[in-house]
């Protein structure tokens, strides 16, 4: 796989971690849960509808910078596409933090969870 498309995977597979944690974000709130990210909790105070914009676009403004500077180096550290993989990563630990607090605190299971995510 060449590495275009390999960040093209990253920068899809962030948007759509992105959104899936605003799905479980909102049924974790409808569930008695709060916002610890107070810029999102703002947003909230707002309604699910700037809660949504402001996310989704902040994730895909902050992607496109990440994709066009992906071959270059993060504070001459390692190169930007390595930020895409951490990012990524940290997503799919939250995914599953949230997924925890739907089985462990709120007693949903991750079918459940599935679930209510698509009747929103």
């Amino acid at each position: 796989m060449c590495i275009r498309d390999r960040i093209l995977y990253l920068a899809l597979a962030v948007l759509l971690l992105s959104c899936t944690d605003a799905l479980f974000t909102l049924n974790l709130l409808l569930l008695g849960a709060n916002e610890a990210n107070e810029l999102m909790n703002s947003m909230l105070a707002e309604g699910v509808d700037a809660f949504l914009a402001v996310k989704i676009s902040m994730t895909a403004i902050s992607i496109i910078v990440l994709v066009a500077a992906a071959n270059r180096k993060f504070f001459g550290l390692f190169r930007v596409e390595r930020l895409l993989q951490l990012i990524c990563l940290g997503y799919l630990v939250l995914i599953g933090y949230e997924i925890w607090l739907f089985s462990a605190v709120f007693g949903i299971g991750i079918v459940d969870t599935l679930m209510a995510s698509l009747t929103l």
